[in-house]
């Protein structure tokens, strides 16, 4: 889309909002005018707590008590435009690595889906890492597996395997943990 983008900014010095980005105005979709995004940071930390093109709402959520590990995390997104509501959900490990993603899609005024705790509108997503927090493996909402292997106590990766069909692999490291 051509055109300019123009953005305003929180200006109070001592406000937790300061320098944080206002609103922002671009070129809207199809080349006719422009349209306004609205940022709000109804937090006490600053952070991006809702932005909103018009009827399109993004709300972020934060530290929920609902979620393992989930202080000082964002735990929660929502999307609403067009009588569409996209919900995620985040869950965490105790070492602050994302270990799982909840997505609820509905509507508003319409049936998405006859059992909204199924796939497509409901989708579970987990990850999984090992001692040294690397990422070891991701289940997808069809229950299908990725894993990552590596050499042992490095970030070497000897592996890359989905669904059991693996896309590839390599052993030619030397004593340093360095592509041999």
């Amino acid at each position: 889309i051509a055109g300019t983008t123009a953005y305003t900014y929180f200006g109070t010095p001592g406000d937790v909002r300061f320098g944080q980005v206002a609103t922002e105005t671009r070129p809207a979709p199809g080349g006719s005018g422009t349209i306004t995004g609205v940022f709000e940071y109804n937090d006490a930390l600053g952070r991006l707590t809702k932005k909103a093109y018009g009827a399109d709402i993004t709300e972020y959520f934060y530290d929920s008590s609902s979620v393992s590990f989930g202080r000082g995390k964002l735990t929660g997104v929502e999307h609403r435009e067009g009588g569409y509501i996209v919900q995620r959900k985040m869950g965490y490990d105790i070492f602050g690595n994302q270990t799982s993603l909840v997505t609820d899609i509905a509507h508003s005024t319409e049936t998405l889906c006859a059992d909204t705790q199924a796939l497509p509108c409901h989708a579970v997503n987990t990850q999984t890492y090992d001692s040294f927090g690397r990422l070891q493996e991701s289940t997808y909402a069809d229950t299908k597996v990725s894993r990552i292997d590596y050499v042992f106590g490095r970030n070497a990766v000897t592996g890359i395997r989905h669904d059991g069909q693996v896309y590839a692999s390599y052993s030619g490291y030397g004593e340093t943990g360095q592509p041999g």
